[in-house]
């Protein structure tokens, strides 16, 4: 009787891993086959109707471009976009920034709103992932140290110069700004993430080869 409990304990637990492994199977399956549509720099993508990574985000009228891209360090980021009266920390720090002229518009949403500090980057080799500097980025809209989000009025535009990049604290040293680096790098092309959902959208980056 024992020996019979026994093999229905186990034979429920195989059911029930396969039943999991099913699950996460059919949620991965899904998740590879998600419209995406690509677009390329100077096109305006309308972002409307869809959201990064919170559904709630409400992105109704809001298009994005990005004009141009260029890969720079952090001292010369402030140098060029900075603005004198935000400090930062982030000047100096080794390696290197990928700055985008990004654009956004609004034609008659008043209570919506781009989640703007969580969206990344992906370079050809896809072994890596440039995620926004919010400290170097609040040296030039120092609105960013304060909410990471982008709401502009109704038909009206907003351009900034956003820098992305790829940090990593040295082995043995605490986890601090001051102790971090960046990759250098050395792709010219991305892939930016503008919507998770319930379309992918990405936009093509170039940088230019003399850069």
């Amino acid at each position: 009787m024992k020996r019979r409990v026994k093999l229905l304990l186990v034979m429920s637990c195989l059911l029930l891993c396969i039943g999991i492994g099913l699950r996460v199977f059919e949620v991965n399956k899904n998740q590879l086959s998600l419209p995406t549509k690509h677009y390329k720099m100077g096109e305006w993508v309308d972002i409307g109707n869809t959201h990064l990574y919170d559904i709630e985000e409400y992105r109704q009228g809001y298009s994005v471009r990005v004009s141009s891209a260029e890969i720079m360090s952090s001292t010369e980021y402030i140098t060029r976009y900075g603005r004198s009266e935000h400090a930062s920390n982030d000047e100096g720090i080794p390696g290197d920034v990928l700055v985008l002229e990004y654009e956004i518009k609004n034609v008659g949403n008043s209570n919506g709103y781009i989640d703007a500090v969580t969206q990344w980057a992906i370079g050809t080799a896809k072994n890596y992932y440039l995620h926004i500097d919010t400290d170097l980025w609040s040296t030039r809209d120092i609105v960013m140290k304060k909410s990471p989000v982008i709401h502009i009025k109704p038909h009206t535009e907003f351009s900034t110069y956003i820098p992305l990049a790829n940090t990593y604290e040295p082995f043995g040293k605490p986890m601090d700004i001051q102790n971090q680096c960046r990759h250098h790098l050395k792709e010219k092309k991305y892939e930016l993430i503008v919507a998770n959902g319930p379309i992918r959208q990405i936009i093509d980056i170039e940088v230019p080869e003399h850069n």
